[in-house]
């Protein structure tokens, strides 16, 4: 009987435990200046990033610009130009041509953290993938 006692309370508790709540995503409009730096994934080619992201309140669509400043490489994988994408308030992703960026939202969006994949290039990218990291703060 104590066994059955005992059973019957670490099934409520392990019920309790995983009912399971979620998270919404918080309601973040990412408009403005996001500043940066990127590294491709072999570590030979980065600099710095601006994305100019303007959405509207009531939508999840980002438009606007980016800029790899990269000075000081002789190339890159990534080409200054227009963006799209959708924010969907935990996670954007992006498009530039045909480049993705995929972000973590995080520090009420304030900062961005995530990664990218272009066709690469074999003259203008140091690696076959054409991928890299990227993180920009507001």
């Amino acid at each position: 009987m104590k066994n059955l006692a005992l059973a019957l309370a670490m099934t409520l508790l392990l019920a309790a435990c995983s009912s399971g709540s979620t998270v919404a995503p918080q309601d973040v409009t990412l408009n403005g200046v996001f500043t940066g730096t990127f590294e491709n994934t072999d570590g030979m080619q980065g600099g710095t990033a601006t994305f100019n992201f303007s959405q509207a309140t009531d939508s999840t669509a980002i438009t606007g610009n980016a800029i790899f400043d990269t000075t000081t490489l002789i190339n890159t994988c990534l080409i200054n130009g227009t963006i799209t994408g959708t924010n969907n308030g935990a996670n954007l992703s992006v498009t530039r041509g045909d480049t993705n960026f995929q972000f973590a939202i995080s520090n009420n969006g304030n900062t961005l953290s995530g990664t990218y994949v272009t066709t690469p290039d074999p003259a203008t990218c140091s690696n076959e993938s054409g991928s890299g990291t990227i993180t920009l703060t507001r």
